[in-house]
């Protein structure tokens, strides 16, 4: 068993998923929440800092693919929704300059948001800090 630690300045986290890689993902908690985080070759990094900028604040990450595809839930900072969220790495054809065009239309993120709607139905809500 291997300790992963938490992300900077948080109290506790949980992992809860793996790869053959050895590539983790799961959750690090501080007073101001939850925040979604990857660990690979000892290193704990949080999702929210490796992603493009977004209105989506990480908070669980579920499972972890062969291919370090992540998914888990995220809260729209805008309204408090909750939704589910895929995180695919860069590849090594891809810029690493993530302040670029977005990799998606906004009419794209808006069709798979709508599909991901009934998430925030279940009684979860996370209200945005004010």
């Amino acid at each position: 068993m291997v300790d992963l630690g938490t992300l900077s300045g948080d109290a506790i986290s949980a992992a809860a998923g793996i790869n053959d890689s050895d590539q983790i993902t799961g959750v690090s908690v501080s007073g101001d929440g939850p925040r979604a985080f990857v660990w690979q070759s000892g290193t704990t990094s949080d999702l929210n800092d490796l992603v493009r900028p977004a209105f989506l604040h990480l908070l669980l990450g579920t499972g972890i693919n062969a291919n370090g595809e992540i998914i888990g839930l995220a809260v729209d900072t805008r309204n408090g929704d909750v939704h589910g969220f895929k995180a695919t790495p860069l590849s090594k054809d891809d810029p690493e300059d993530t302040s670029g065009p977005a990799l998606f239309s906004r009419e794209d993120v808006r069709r798979v948001l709508q599909q991901l709607k009934p998430l925030s139905r279940h009684g979860i809500r996370f209200v945005p800090e004010r």
